[in-house]
């Protein structure tokens, strides 16, 4: 059976501090700077929660991804655009999908995408920002649909 995911770009609420690494606020255990979040329904059913990742935007293409593990989200950001309560900034979904995990331990997450699709901006001042070479970044990680690796 596969199970849904969702990879949005979040623009973080700090003003000037962008980094093309995904770097990591040891106090909130989170990262610092715009990013890619990937969200994962592991297990679909009422009341769970979503694996997720974040990597920088920049991400080459390869197969191997390198991320932070977050902690697990809830699941109505496989859904969710818009501001963040906590002026925690704000997410745009990118890509939407269904893949089949293949293995999740913790040092790796693999996963093998079945069918995704590209969303594009849903507000006027999403729709002025080039996501071009994020998304075509993001076709050539997807497109091939073999197994794609995290690795944290």
């Amino acid at each position: 059976m596969s199970s849904r995911f969702t990879i949005s770009l979040h623009r973080v609420a700090t003003v000037g501090y962008v980094r093309s690494d995904v770097d990591r606020d040891a106090a909130a255990n989170s990262p610092v700077g715009d990013h890619l979040d990937w969200f994962f329904e592991v297990t679909p059913h009422p009341g769970s929660l979503l694996t997720t990742f974040a990597s920088p935007p920049a991400c080459d293409g390869a197969p191997v991804i390198h991320a932070v593990r977050l902690v697990d989200h809830r699941v109505r950001y496989l859904d969710h655009d818009g501001e963040l309560s906590g002026n925690r900034g704000c997410v745009q979904r990118l890509v939407t999908g269904r893949c089949h995990l293949v293995s999740d331990n913790e040092s790796r997450f693999v996963f093998r995408p079945v069918s995704f699709e590209f969303l594009h901006a849903m507000s006027v001042e999403s729709a002025e920002d080039n996501l071009d070479p994020i998304r075509e970044r993001l076709r050539r990680v997807l497109a091939p649909l073999d197994e794609i690796e995290i690795r944290t």
